[in-house]
């Protein structure tokens, strides 16, 4: 039976009982209206990355994406980041962004028209697996050279009395380890993080891969396949002015820039080979997985 049989069976039906045609018409208009929009409504995308890949312009295309794609961008770990003392929750303690948002998910994570990134932990969650889901992620031995001057040396403080007293503690850890100790003590951490990531990954009904190397190599074909990803039409002129902006790679690396080098590789300049060989081998199945193998 056809809707509109249907409707015209209700209003029959209904008037017999005193109720106005045009307000069942109405309510059935408003029923087809609704569900018409669910169907034509993009899912909800999760953007999972890491820390110290391409992280500030991968915020302004994220942006740019959201605004043409009419969607709703919700960054929650900025959020929290800078609300500080606002917000009464445990920014320094390990790991409580995760536990935070995963115990929220209900009233944190909607299902249609909505991006949630960067999210640079395995967010998981009862309904994430019906969300789109993006991977952009960098060579772990490169991660973990960037994060070393990152947290080490430039990273920006948070707001939160707590958090700020905890991240300049950790700093102070950091410049006394040196590189190539936190090299091998991060990794196991950065292990676990992609294994993370992979699981989510098998267990999606759709997802991108793209690699950090995508970025930088094509960084117009990689906005492309995540654009037509999201189903946002972008400008040539927009994507120009995106490409213009990414400069993903600088030639002057300045250890007290909070933006770096953005080279790949840069871990074999920068460790000992001793260490190269630790990480290697702790990241075998990792490299393998995400393509990131020599």
């Amino acid at each position: 039976m056809n809707q509109l049989k249907k409707i015209k069976n209700r209003v029959t039906n209904l008037i017999s009982k005193n109720k106005e045609p045009i307000e069942i018409l109405r309510e059935d208009q408003l029923r087809i209206l609704t569900a018409n929009k669910l169907l034509t409504t993009p899912n909800s995308t999760l953007f999972y990355t890491t820390h110290k890949c391409a992280s500030s312009f991968m915020r302004k295309l994220l942006i740019k994406l959201a605004t043409k794609g009419n969607y709703a961008l919700n960054d929650y770990a900025n959020a929290i980041w800078h609300l500080g003392n606002k917000l009464d929750i445990a920014q320094d303690k390990k790991n409580f962004l995760v536990q935070f948002l995963e115990n929220n998910y209900d009233r944190l994570f909607y299902k249609k028209n909505e991006i949630y990134g960067p999210l640079r932990f395995p967010i998981d969650f009862p309904t994430r697996n019906t969300f789109k889901h993006i991977f952009f992620l960098r060579d772990p031995r490169d991660v973990i050279v960037s994060s070393y001057y990152s947290f080490g040396f430039t990273h920006s403080l948070p707001a939160n009395d707590k958090g700020k007293k905890s991240v300049l503690a950790n700093r102070e850890e950091i410049q006394q380890k040196g590189i190539d100790q936190y090299a091998i003590d991060f990794a196991d951490e950065l292990v676990e993080r992609y294994n993370g990531f992979k699981n989510l990954k098998e267990n999606c009904d759709s997802f991108i891969y793209l690699k950090y190397d995508d970025f930088t190599n094509n960084t117009k074909n990689f906005i492309l396949n995540l654009s037509t990803y999201l189903n946002v039409s972008l400008t040539n002129n927009e994507i120009e002015l995106l490409c213009a902006e990414a400069a993903p790679v600088q030639k002057n690396i300045q250890k007290e820039s909070h933006k770096r080098s953005g080279k790949s590789g840069q871990y074999i300049n920068e460790l000992k080979p001793e260490t190269i060989v630790i990480l290697n081998s702790k990241f075998t199945n990792t490299l393998k997985y995400w393509e990131f193998e020599d």
